[in-house]
């Protein structure tokens, strides 16, 4: 997104009571030559929001990406498995160079008050490597270890890795249920997105949420006022599914909806 684009999207929502905003989407946002900018339009406009972003770390530990930190308040560090799985996982990644920006972070971190946790997408190939993570945590001083279910963003496809999991696995993970991100009682009547959440593409696209990435956008936020996008029909129809739990075919194979078991599963005892 151009920074005059961007400023466009600040002028529609600054009057907005924006509590927390993601910049970021599904690749690396860091490789936005002028993601410091960003960062710090968008502070400037919402300076008590809880602004968060996340990297792969494969990048140089440059002076952009030292700036755009200072206006951010959590950084998830995206890792999703130990050495060679990492590797294999994560494709074109490299974990000694993952190791080397950790250890320059971990220099650097005691400057800003940007938090730094290790994300990390649990699937059936790197359930056991979760122990190692602590150890990263540790050694490079990092701030938590938040852990994920793999998901699916994508309509009208399901979580089909879910359903690798063996029992073993699913009672191995239960050791670290408290750092499960996600609610293990969750319905389609408190998802947020419709109500009061706004998901927009790097070209401007309002889409309904980012869990249904692959779904067509209600319209053009460049082109036209989010607010009438919002009231749009189709927009409607589908925060009324969920507002009375019976979904539309946007919503009725949500990922978020299929975790809920798996995370009943964790934290049963």
């Amino acid at each position: 997104m151009s920074l005059h684009d961007f400023e466009h999207i600040l002028t529609q929502i600054k009057d907005q009571p924006i509590a927390e905003a993601k910049l970021m989407g599904m690749g690396e946002p860091f490789m936005h030559p002028q993601f410091d900018v960003i960062c710090k339009r968008f502070k400037e406009t919402f300076p008590a929001c809880n602004v968060i972003s996340a990297t792969n770390a494969q990048l140089k530990f440059n002076s952009t990406f030292k700036d755009a930190v200072t206006n951010l308040d959590v950084c998830y560090i995206s890792i999703d498995g130990n050495k060679e799985n990492y590797e294999r996982i994560r494709l074109g990644s490299k974990w000694e160079k993952l190791l080397n920006f950790l250890e320059q972070l971990k220099e650097f971190k005691s400057s800003v008050k940007c938090q730094f946790p290790i994300n990390y997408t649990i699937c059936p190939d790197n359930v056991y490597d979760i122990a190692a993570m602590f150890e990263l945590k540790d050694k490079y001083n990092l701030d938590d270890v938040r852990l994920n279910f793999v998901q699916n963003w994508s309509e009208q496809e399901s979580d089909t890795q879910l359903n690798g999991f063996t029992q073993e696995q699913i009672a191995y993970l239960k050791q670290y249920k408290k750092y499960f991100k996600g609610k293990s009682e969750w319905n389609y009547s408190d998802c947020f997105w419709p109500r009061s959440g706004l998901y927009l593409t790097a070209h401007g696209k309002m889409k309904v949420c980012c869990m249904n990435t692959s779904a067509e956008p209600i319209g053009s936020a460049l082109t036209q006022p989010i607010r009438l996008l919002r009231s749009s029909k189709r927009f409607n129809n589908i925060k009324r599914g969920c507002e009375t739990n019976l979904p539309t075919q946007h919503c009725d194979k949500c990922s978020y909806k299929e975790l809920v078991p798996f995370l009943k599963m964790i934290h049963e005892d």
